[in-house]
């Protein structure tokens, strides 16, 4: 490529033309042809590529999208001083840049795989980010997304936040795995895995289970103090009896979420818009294993539609039993304190206007939540404030905090 002392933008698609470009800020290399298979990007381009990075001291936001990256003809590690930000398709990408700025990364990596198979490429990703560059995350949010068609894949996305009891957005539903890949990295590093349909349909007890053990083997990772759980499809059915979710009477057997050890973890936060996941996680944290693993957990948070607010009665004999579990001086652990609810109204304005209709049954549930788990020892207080989403969507939403107070 000839000299362009000024070019600070560069998009590559299908193509690497070697350059030397101290001022570039931005390059991408694409490949369009992924709706054929994921390519692997040519032995010679790849060595130009680490020639030409060598002269971008620049260079703050890198992306090889679609691409499958073979390793360097000689060994080595390229060093960009300045890049802030990376995209790409291929987790082998931390082996052959040496990234000391790093703080955005987006991996998503195509290739469906068994869990087994796409954990390496995660702890090999991870480990670079937090053990080589001193990284320190806050917050973890885990979600599985269904495909939509034979050609767009199953996928798990893996989320890690730097801000303190806060957590990086799940993917939107339904998924676009096209448009997600080419999206601009959020301010978190994010990794996503196609996985096989059958893997998606155990995205508790398997997926999650499995990936936050990984997190957990990484240095650094112990500061997280927020987890969310977030999966499309729904592990278990559960029987109903007397209007409450009824394990006993369920068929099937029910694997439960096993997490390791995060001594940091304060908040733990849910989607609202399916009451047998909602169950299926809260009766899993009541197991002494994941209480000792979790000893600073002390409040749930729910987001979603407010017509789900009157249903969450389904759901109080698990949470009466964290609360009191929790609250066994045996344990050890911090009690829960609080619980949170954030629910959106999603443009029906009848909804909006009988609103109250659909919370008090909500309040009466946590009300009676205490009380079964906690007896005379506690006592709850419920505020309630209404407010307009700051979100795009414009939609407003109710915000409710349950505090429970212990006594002493």
């Amino acid at each position: 490529m000839a000299p362009h002392p000024n070019l600070r933008h560069a998009i590559f698609w299908n193509m690497f033309i070697p350059f030397s470009l101290p001022n570039l800020v931005s390059l991408q290399l694409l490949c369009s042809k992924f709706g054929e298979g994921i390519r692997t990007i040519p032995q010679a381009w790849l060595d130009s590529m680490l020639d030409s990075l060598e002269s971008c001291s620049a260079l703050i936001d890198l992306r090889i999208m679609h691409y499958i990256l073979p390793s360097p003809s000689t060994q080595r590690r390229i060093t960009v001083p300045h890049l802030e930000s990376l995209s790409c398709t291929d987790s082998s990408v931390f082996d052959i840049l040496h990234l000391p700025a790093l703080r955005r990364v987006k991996a998503p990596i195509e290739v469906q795989a068994p869990a087994d198979q796409a954990a390496p490429s995660l702890r090999t990703g991870l480990s670079a980010i937090f053990g080589r560059y001193g990284l320190s995350p806050r917050s973890l949010n885990i979600s599985q997304r269904e495909g939509r068609t034979p050609q767009h894949p199953s996928a798990l996305f893996v989320r890690l936040g730097g801000e303190p009891l806060g957590y990086p957005p799940s993917p939107s539903l339904p998924l676009d795995w096209s448009s997600f890949t080419l999206e601009e990295p959020g301010p978190f590093v994010s990794f996503a895995f196609g996985i096989h349909r059958e893997t998606g349909t155990r995205a508790l007890s398997l997926l999650f289970s499995e990936y936050t053990r990984v997190v957990h083997s990484i240095p650094g990772t112990d500061t997280i103090d927020t987890l969310a759980f977030d999966n499309e499809t729904r592990e278990h059915t559960f029987d109903r009896e007397d209007g409450f979710i009824s394990p006993a009477t369920t068929q099937e057997p029910v694997w439960g979420l096993s997490l390791p050890s995060f001594p940091a973890v304060r908040k733990i936060v849910l989607p609202f818009r399916d009451n047998d996941t909602i169950y299926h996680i809260i009766s899993s944290l009541v197991t002494d294993e994941n209480c000792l693993h979790l000893p600073q957990l002390s409040c749930l948070s729910f987001n979603g539609p407010l017509h789900m607010a009157h249903t969450f009665m389904e759901i109080y004999p698990a949470l009466a039993s964290l609360l009191r579990v929790r609250a066994a001086p045996v344990m050890g652990v911090l009690p829960m304190t609080s619980l949170e609810f954030e629910l959106f109204v999603d443009g029906a304005l009848a909804l909006l206007e009988d609103a109250d209709d659909w919370i008090e049954p909500l309040r009466r549930t946590l009300a009676k939540a205490v009380r079964s788990g906690l007896g005379d020892r506690a006592s709850i207080t419920i505020q309630q404030e209404y407010a307009v989403a700051d979100s795009g969507s414009g939609f407003p939403y109710f915000r409710l905090l349950a505090t429970i107070t212990y006594d002493t």
